[in-house]
């Protein structure tokens, strides 16, 4: 269920970046306007969603490994919570900072180390539950999850790439 919420966020965030990248070209009058997926982003986003279905079908997943992950997932809830808000805040006063009538470099530098820090608290929480989510799946599952990660970091590169003329 997480990972069709997250494919269905990644999929709506993807269609409003495509319309807002291909909205910027619209001043230019082309014969055939582009759409989502002709933009750099559109294309990581769509290519995102489509290595997902493929994860969710690769990894055979079964029924008692996902009762096991959501009990893991529930024992650290309100860790996952707490970590989930705290980001939230720090990423908002940040985004305050970088938008004030008269920005101080002081106050941008001091909300992004506390966005930092919130981001580094995040990940070793990912980490000790990712500890414990491991013994759930077996090798060959692992091996999938890594092959998506690096065919994700690899998308992320050419996307860099074009986005921005390496």
């Amino acid at each position: 269920m997480l990972m069709i919420k997250w494919g269905l966020s990644l999929c709506l965030v993807s269609l409003s970046c495509g319309w807002i990248a291909s909205a910027q070209g619209a001043e230019e009058a082309t014969a055939a306007a582009p759409t989502p997926r002709d933009t750099p982003l559109g294309r990581l986003i769509s290519g995102d969603f489509g290595r997902l279905l493929t994860l969710r079908s690769e990894a055979n997943v079964t029924d008692q490994q996902r009762t096991k992950v959501r009990t893991v997932l529930a024992s650290h809830k309100a860790e996952i919570g707490q970590a989930a808000q705290d980001l939230v805040v720090k990423r908002r006063a940040l985004r305050e900072a970088v938008r004030a009538e008269t920005p101080d470099e002081a106050t941008i530098r001091k909300a992004g180390d506390d966005l930092g820090r919130s981001i580094g608290n995040a990940a070793v929480l990912g980490s000790k539950v990712r500890g414990e989510l491991k013994p759930v799946f077996t090798e060959k599952q692992i091996e999938t999850f890594k092959k998506f990660v690096g065919d994700h970091d690899a998308s992320v590169d050419r996307w860099l790439g074009e986005a921005f003329d390496k």
